[in-house]
């Protein structure tokens, strides 16, 4: 019988032990990111065949799954350039299919009348397909 240094002398079997053991291991083994796999994916926005910066872009999972971000964003650079970000961990996104959203920073003048379509799930005509290798160089041509 194995005698661990609990108060009051308390006891453990085998099983007791196993127990243990085995709590420990699946402790470690739980122990990482344990998330799903994120891929690149850049881009840049266009609209009438001009960069448009101050974009901030959003992907929205069609089909959420579980340990998968609520969506994906950037801002785009002066070029029209972003880079996908996670909200909470690291950069990239879930391989799936999303709606694309797109919003105009806060400052600055107002954006175009025809664009209030691409600033909601409901409404945005736009959807990518994320492949488990990512996407470079990804466009998105508003008009």
């Amino acid at each position: 019988m194995l005698t661990f240094g609990f108060p009051r002398g308390a006891r453990f079997g085998r099983a007791g032990a196993a127990v243990l053991c085995a709590g420990a291991i699946l402790a470690l083994a739980g122990c990482g990111d344990g998330g799903p796999k994120r891929v690149k994916v850049t881009g840049k926005v266009y609209y009438q065949d001009k960069p448009y910066p101050r974009a901030h872009v959003w992907f929205i999972p069609e089909s959420p799954s579980d340990g998968q971000p609520a969506q994906s964003s950037a801002m785009a650079e002066q070029d029209g350039s972003f880079t996908m970000t996670t909200p909470n961990t690291g950069d990239g996104v879930v391989p799936g299919r999303y709606k694309v959203g797109i919003r105009l920073a806060t400052k600055g003048p107002p954006p175009p009348p025809g664009l209030q379509k691409y600033s909601t799930a409901k409404t945005t005509p736009i959807t990518v397909d994320v492949p488990p290798e990512g996407l470079t160089d990804y466009e998105l041509r508003l008009k």
